[in-house]
């Protein structure tokens, strides 16, 4: 079961909407920092809307950083 899903309903749309809310273009080269980073959800979304992104993903719990790596692989 994904408890995400189950504590943050409309996920999803709430990245659409964050990401939405970010002052650049689809091809515009920037850096992102996001202290609680969790599992990398956000961090997908954004890099998913903006490739040029620089990202950087901060949580201070090792088991978030496993599964932000899990998410976001090789990126």
């Amino acid at each position: 079961m994904d408890l995400a899903a189950v504590f943050v309903p409309s996920r999803d749309e709430q990245h659409d909407a964050l990401c939405s809310l970010l002052p650049a273009a689809p091809d515009e080269a920037f850096t992102a920092v996001e202290l609680g980073a969790g599992d990398g959800t956000l961090a997908r979304a954004v890099l998913g809307r903006f490739p040029r992104c620089r990202y950087v993903a901060l949580d201070g719990s090792a088991v978030m950083r496993d599964r932000l790596t899990a998410t976001l692989g090789a990126r």
